[in-house]
C-alpha cells in the first residue's frame, strides 16, 4: 500500500552491515499535527535518488510517498519518493 504524507524531514542514518557488506539507509520523518510523532522509514537500495534527495531536505518540510509492506507478520514501511515544499 502506498501513501502520501506531508513530513518533516529531520536527515538520514546510515548502518553498514558486517555480516554481507551491505548499507542499510533509513529516513528519520517527523509528522506535525494532533497525533504528531517521528518515524524511521526504510529507503531501498535500488533507489539512490531518493537517498539523495532525503539528505537535501534535511530541516525542510516535504511530501513524501510511503510504501507499507508486511512480511512474515512484521510491517516494514519504506521511503520511495520525497518532493520539497515551496
Amino acid at each position: 500500500m502506498r501513501v502520501t504524507a506531508q513530513v518533516t524531514v529531520l536527515g538520514v542514518d546510515s548502518k553498514h552491515s558486517k555480516e554481507n557488506n551491505r548499507t542499510y539507509n533509513k529516513a528519520h520523518l517527523f509528522f506535525p499535527g494532533d497525533d504528531m510523532g517521528t518515524l524511521e522509514c526504510g529507503i531501498p537500495e535500488d533507489k539512490p535518488q531518493v537517498l539523495q534527495q532525503v539528505k537535501e531536505a534535511a530541516g525542510k518540510s516535504a511530501q513524501v510517498i510511503l510504501n507499507i509492506r508486511t512480511y512474515k507478520g512484521t510491517t516494514f514501511v519504506d521511503c520511495v519518493g520525497v518532493q520539497v515544499s515551496k
